[in-house]
């Protein structure tokens, strides 16, 4: 069957009826010869990154880099990519390719935020990572993944503590939305859902969203994004220069400048409070 589609691919080819393949973070690993490899191929295969959390998470107590082995094995023209110094990122992982930078893509408008902020009400937009079963993550070979529930309630957790704090600091309202990365399903566990519904439930200023809503929208409607490492969102915050942060409740990732640049990278709870309330005190001054 592919030998009957990789002729159907030359035939296009030959009668220059390709004008460009383009592929994305879904299909990169199921890369076919005709996409790079024709002989006189008369069009070019894009990558279209709709997500840069490629980032080799680096721990303190084995400070050894591991790349991903498939994407050494990318192959593209050109990648589009959200930020110059997504580049390096690429190059320290063994892709070679060129690059060049555009808006985020996140398939779909950006509606930007013009609505005036209300100063009383200072809006920070969290981002987890809802993360997978025990179970689900030892069939998978991820029992050690850094995104398990013990590290995800962690993160809630140091966060709200210290916006609390910071509400009587600062003396003024800070809301929170929270949004997950993905859509529950089967395999998410079912205690961190549980647990992040309770929150809401007990705290009035903290409101999750749904996770199919508008990245532009909630991120030009905050003053600050909270991340967890290493994922999309704060470098979508970059773009449209809303302070971001990415915060790991552990202190056990092993940070270089040259992996999360132009990110700020936060490790406990008590840097954490240092960093939003210099950002939104600063926020206060231009005001």
């Amino acid at each position: 069957m592919l030998v009957f589609f990789f002729a159907i691919y030359v035939a296009l080819n030959n009668k220059k009826l390709i004008e460009a393949n383009i592929i994305t973070n879904t299909n990169w690993l199921k890369q076919l010869l005709w996409m790079t490899d024709l002989s006189n191929r008369h069009f070019k295969t894009y990558m279209a990154l709709y997500s840069q959390n490629n980032s080799s998470m680096i721990f303190k107590d084995d400070p050894v880099t591991a790349v991903y082995p498939g994407i050494t094995n990318l192959r593209a023209d050109l990648i589009w990519i959200w930020d110059a110094f997504y580049e390096e990122v690429l190059k320290q992982q063994g892709v070679f390719i060129k690059t060049r930078v555009v808006a985020p893509v996140l398939w779909y408008l950006p509606i930007i935020n013009t609505a005036q902020k209300n100063t009383e009400l200072r809006r920070i937009c969290v981002f987890d990572v809802s993360p997978m079963s025990k179970e689900h993550l030892l069939d998978n070979g991820f029992s050690g993944s850094y995104y398990n529930t013990e590290t995800m309630v962690s993160y809630m957790k140091d966060i709200l503590v210290v916006v609390d704090n910071l509400k009587k600091q600062l003396r003024c309202e800070i809301e929170v939305i929270l949004k997950h990365k993905r859509v529950s399903i089967k395999a998410h566990d079912a205690t961190y859902v549980s647990h992040v519904n309770e929150l809401c439930e007990s705290n009035s200023n903290l409101r999750l969203v749904a996770e199919n809503s508008n990245l532009f929208t909630l991120i030009t409607g905050s003053e600050l994004v909270i991340v967890a490492p290493f994922s999309s969102p704060a470098y979508v915050a970059n773009y449209f220069n809303i302070p971001a942060l990415f915060y790991d409740p552990t202190n056990e990732i092993l940070v270089s400048n040259e992996i999360v640049s132009p990110i700020i990278f936060v490790s406990g709870r008590e840097n954490l409070t240092i960093e939003i309330a210099n950002i939104l005190e600063r926020k206060v001054d231009l005001v």
